[in-house]
């Protein structure tokens, strides 16, 4: 508590924004409290594994790491930047394996079809970055894989007499991993973990409940990897094509139409014009579509 007063009386943007009204000072101290609970909290999630923070706010294209360059089929090149909030690491047979971590102020989770329609790409494209790169002068020899973890503690439901038992963990990851390293994430699993999105079996497998779980096969995570890489240059090649045309898509009962910014300007009104419509598709079915699209 000391040290975020410190860091709010050092701060003259805080400051300002503290003093603005009775609103915004209320704001920053709720935002102060959770910090010490979600401290606590990834204290106890690093404790049930084997990995270590290595570095946070790792910069790659703006000065830091190098960006990620990609070749497009005609020739040109691509090169992407970006800020990754968190990179651990353990060492596995010798090897420095890394895993990436991303806040979030709510609850999310990695989402299948988003991926495959070139709508989720953070986190992948994350992991593609850091490959073959080097932190802390130790050299990435495998990434593991990418969680999201909220920052933001909501209530819990549940009644009174259930409250102290056995309350679920608020600050859960949830993302996508090599399950051959599950145990570097979580060594005491007799079911659902308790801090990451997968499930073991009787025989101690993390591939149980596959479709909502967050583990995938090695060869799984190696093919979406390159998957990934093969989305961001479709998207390139068709942005350098000069493919600007209004053709929202809309999936289940969601369209970027309803948080669109420019509703007010754009020609595309849905009674006359047609969405582009996304199947719904669960894990399995994308990743069974994966070995479709391959050569």
């Amino acid at each position: 508590a000391q040290v975020i007063e410190q860091i709010i009386q050092n701060s003259p943007p805080l400051q300002s924004y503290q003093r603005h009204s009775a609103h915004h000072a209320f704001i920053l101290s709720a935002a102060a409290e959770q910090i010490p609970r979600l401290a606590a909290a990834l204290q106890e999630m690093i404790r049930a594994g084997r990995l270590s923070p290595l570095q946070t706010e790792i910069d790659f294209g703006k000065g830091g790491l190098p960006a990620l360059e990609m070749a497009l089929p005609d020739g040109a090149k691509i090169r992407l930047r970006g800020i990754i909030d968190r990179v651990d690491y353990a060492e596995i047979d010798g090897r420095n394996t890394a895993a990436v971590f991303d806040y979030k102020s709510t609850p999310r989770s990695f989402s299948w079809v988003r991926w495959k329609n070139g709508l989720d790409l953070q986190m992948p494209a994350y992991l593609l970055a850091l490959q073959g790169q080097s932190i802390d002068e130790k050299p990435l020899a495998e990434i593991l894989g990418a969680f999201y973890i909220p920052i933001r503690n909501y209530p819990q439901t549940a009644a009174l007499s259930e409250y102290d038992k056995d309350r679920r963990f608020a600050y859960k990851a949830r993302g996508f991993f090599n399950g051959e390293h599950a145990d570097c994430l979580d060594s005491h699993v007799s079911k659902w973990s308790r801090y990451y999105n997968f499930a073991v079996d009787k025989e101690g497998s993390p591939y149980s409940s596959f479709n909502t779980s967050g583990a995938l096969r090695p060869e799984q995570f190696r093919d979406l990897l390159s998957a990934t890489q093969g989305i961001l240059c479709g998207l390139a090649a068709r942005i350098l094509a000069g493919q600007i045309e209004i053709t929202p898509y809309r999936l289940s009962r969601t369209s970027p139409c309803s948080y669109c910014d420019y509703r007010a300007v754009c020609k595309f009104d849905w009674q006359i014009n047609t969405y582009r419509l996304i199947p719904s598709l669960d894990k399995q079915a994308v990743l069974d579509s994966l070995k479709e699209d391959m050569p």
